[in-house]
Parts: C-alpha cells; sequence; structure tokens
C-alpha cells in the first residue's frame, strides 16, 4: 500500500523501474515527438522547421566553440554589410585575428563587393544559427533526436519552442537567447515559463549565450516567479527544481551544457 509519508522513497521506486524499462527496451528509440507531446495533450505539431542546409556549420563547426568569435559573428549579422573601418572595428573589440578574418573570406562567408564587404550566409540571424548549431552539438554528443522551431496547435502562450530534444522516454525543450540579458525583458521571462509549464517537459534549458551576470534581471526575476530559490551548481549554470536549468557562457558554454546532460543523463 502506498504511504503519503514516504512519498520521496516510493518516488525513487518509480524512477528506478522506469529506468530499467528504458534500459532494456528499444520502446524509447521508437517514440515519436508527436507520441511524447500527445501524453502531454498535445494532439499535433502546428508546424516545426527543418535546419537549413549550407556548408557554415561544416567549416566553422570548431570556431563556434569560441565566445568570442560568436559575439563577433552576431555583430556581422546586426547589418549584414559594413565597410573596411568597421569590419575592423569589430576586430578589435572582439579581439579577433586575422587568420578567423581571412578564413571567412576563403570560405565566402564574407565577400568583398567593391569597397563593402556583405555576409553571405543563408541563416536569417545569428539566433537561428545557434539553434541549429546546439541541436546538431547535442545529437553528436549525447544522441539526442530533435526537431526545431516548434509550433503547437494547443499551447495558449504562443511562440515557437527553439529546440526539442528527445531520449528514451524524457522530452526536453531548449530556449536559446542571444541577447545581452539587460535586454531579456519581464514578459519574456513569463512567456518562457509559460511555455514551461504548459509543456511540463521532463527537463528545460534556458540557454544565454553571454558572460555577462544573469543575477538580477533574470534569476531574480524567476525566483519570485517561480516562488522558490535557485542553486548555483557552478559559475554559469543555475537550476530550479532539478529539472529547469539556465546556462550561460561564464567559464564556457559548451562545457556548462556538458555539465548539465552530464547531470541529468544515466
Amino acid at each position: 500500500m502506498f504511504d503519503p509519508s514516504n512519498f520521496d522513497s516510493e518516488l525513487r521506486k518509480v524512477k528506478r523501474k522506469l529506468k530499467l524499462l528504458e534500459n532494456f527496451t528499444s520502446i524509447g528509440s521508437l517514440l515519436t515527438f508527436e507520441e511524447l507531446l500527445s501524453v502531454r495533450g498535445f494532439n499535433s505539431l502546428k508546424k516545426f522547421e527543418k535546419e537549413e542546409e549550407d556548408s557554415f556549420l561544416l567549416n566553422f563547426k570548431k570556431d563556434l566553440r569560441s565566445y568570442h568569435k560568436r559575439r563577433f559573428l552576431a555583430d556581422l549579422f546586426v547589418n549584414r554589410k559594413f565597410d573596411e573601418f568597421s569590419l575592423t572595428l569589430l576586430k578589435n573589440k572582439w579581439e579577433i585575428k586575422d587568420v578567423f578574418i581571412k578564413k571567412l573570406i576563403e570560405k565566402e562567408t564574407i565577400k568583398k563587393e567593391g569597397n563593402t564587404y556583405v555576409l553571405n550566409i543563408s541563416y536569417q540571424n545569428f539566433g537561428t544559427l545557434m539553434q541549429v548549431y546546439i541541436a546538431k552539438y547535442l545529437k553528436e554528443k549525447f544522441g539526442f533526436d530533435y526537431i526545431l522551431n516548434v509550433k503547437l496547435r494547443d499551447i495558449k502562450s504562443g511562440g515557437d519552442i527553439d529546440i526539442l530534444l528527445k531520449k528514451g522516454l524524457s522530452l526536453f525543450s531548449v530556449e536559446i537567447k542571444e541577447s545581452p540579458p539587460n535586454n531579456v525583458t519581464l514578459s519574456e521571462l513569463k512567456l518562457i515559463l509559460e511555455r514551461y509549464m504548459e509543456l511540463d517537459p521532463d527537463y528545460f534549458l534556458l540557454i544565454i549565450d553571454t558572460t555577462l551576470s544573469i543575477k538580477r534581471n533574470i534569476v531574480d526575476n524567476f525566483v519570485n516567479l517561480l516562488n522558490t530559490t535557485e542553486q548555483r551548481l557552478r559559475e554559469g549554470v543555475v537550476e530550479f527544481f532539478s529539472n529547469f536549468y539556465i546556462i550561460t557562457a561564464k567559464r564556457d558554454l559548451f562545457s556548462n551544457i556538458d555539465f548539465v546532460f552530464n547531470r541529468i543523463l544515466p
């Protein structure tokens, strides 16, 4: 008989049995995103987008691990056209070496048209590029299946879910922010929280590609909205509820991502 006073112990037993089910059957690998969503009350995917096909991620896979190179590229996306002086300013701002600029030109990511440099890349913005890059990274590193920019018919809070991941019996939701923390408004945080609560993923990750402090504008607001306390697991990683994580580029973005997934995956 279930003993309410021993809830934690009973929950651990259920988790162990589910883990055995995952480990000794192939059911997890056969489940579709639609099935993982249907048990949460979402009957169909309204829309999801596949990643764009180009050679950029292949050519710059390692470069995107560098925070300074990511910020440099993000600035290039702002106008997509710039003169020699503007390019030099951005190069100095982010301490970018000439060899990286040369590589961008050789791979035709940047094309020179007269006295103007033009960003020659199919992605509409840097945020979309990072969504694809992080999704591919997680697939390669941890074996996730993923879909991008997901819209659900029945979700009341609206907006796209940047990345949905699945592995075994678990559904993971990932939101990626490129804006500096002070540019992320309280209304945006409320919308993120509403989507998290409606979707009810097994795990949720908010990834903010910044080395700036998120304590005041992000963490403290979530503490108030969630009516709970945060746990700082390490520099750049904050946890709520044992399944809600905020990850930044403090220390290193991808080592922080690895840290979280090594913590939550079996």
